[in-house]
């Protein structure tokens, strides 16, 4: 449960909701920015690290000023007019390649990897 939502109507919402505002600069790693990459919908966040690396990455989404609130609503404005999710294609092979990267099958593979590496090194 995440409020008042279960988990069942919040990915109703993902699947019925092209864009995924996330506007928050302290996020380094955002989870919930990945889950919705992974369903398709087109982000709107702030440039920094962990949002910036993914949508350069997967080139899905748009950034904007890091703080500046106004150029993150002028950003989800431009998105909303302009939707460039439908130019992209909704699921354009992103979704899948995020899920693909992503899942912990090849987060632990690359870890084991980063790590017995290290190992031998010694």
């Amino acid at each position: 449960m995440c409020g008042n939502l279960s988990g069942g109507e919040i990915i109703r919402l993902f699947r019925n909701s092209p864009i995924f505002l996330l506007p928050t600069y302290m996020d380094t790693g955002p989870t919930a920015l990945k889950e919705a990459l992974s369903m398709g919908l087109w982000p709107v966040c702030y440039d920094n690290s962990g949002p910036k690396e993914l949508i350069e990455r997967y080139r899905y989404g748009s950034l904007s000023k890091t703080g500046s609130v106004p150029a993150l609503v002028e950003s989800l404005r431009k998105t909303l007019v302009e939707r460039p999710w439908e130019q992209a294609g909704r699921l354009c092979g992103c979704a899948e390649r995020v899920r693909r990267d992503l899942s912990w099958e090849t987060i632990w593979k690359q870890l084991l990897n980063c790590y017995t590496l290290e190992y031998w090194k010694r």
